[in-house]
C-alpha cells in the first residue's frame, strides 16, 4: 500500500487509506451506502452525524492535526502508525469508542443496520473507492 501525503483521509477497518476526494462526511456516507437522509433517521437527536458514521463504519478519519475513530483494528493501527511516521498526520487520536453504544445502540432502526453490516461495520470489500 502506498501512503500518499494527504493528511485528510479515512482509514478503513482493513487498513486501506483513502485520501479525501470530498469531505469526511460525504466519504463516510459513500462507504456506508446510506443517503444522508437515511443516516440522519438513525442518529439520536443532539448527536453528531459524523460521529455516528465513524461508529457505524468502524473507520478512522484523519486530518493533519488529529484523527478520530473507535478502537482501531490491527490493520488500521499499522496504517495509522505509518502515516504518523511519514509525517502525514499528527499522532493525536481521539477514541470515541465509549460513545459507540450511545451512538448506535439507542435507536431501534440501528439494530437492523448492525445485522446487515455484520456487527456494526458496513464497509464494502473495496471500501467503496477506486483508491488502492
Amino acid at each position: 500500500m502506498s501512503l500518499i501525503h494527504y493528511p485528510e483521509g479515512v482509514i478503513l477497518p482493513d487498513g486501506q487509506y483513502l485520501p479525501m476526494e470530498e469531505n469526511h462526511l460525504e466519504t463516510l456516507l459513500k462507504i456506508s451506502k446510506l443517503t444522508k437522509e437515511e443516516a440522519w433517521e438513525r442518529v439520536r437527536e443532539g448527536e453528531s452525524l459524523l460521529f455516528w458514521l465513524i461508529a457505524y463504519t468502524g473507520c478512522v478519519i484523519t486530518d493533519l492535526n488529529c484523527s478520530v475513530g473507535v478502537d482501531m483494528t490491527e490493520k488500521q493501527s499499522n496504517t495509522y502508525k505509518k502515516l504518523v511516521e511519514k509525517g502525514t498526520i499528527t499522532d493525536k487520536f481521539y477514541n470515541i469508542s465509549s460513545r459507540k453504544e450511545k451512538l448506535l445502540g439507542t435507536n431501534p432502526a440501528n439494530e437492523n443496520l448492525r445485522e446487515e453490516a455484520g456487527g456494526g461495520t458496513n464497509v464494502p470489500e473495496n471500501g467503496g473507492s477506486k483508491h488502492e
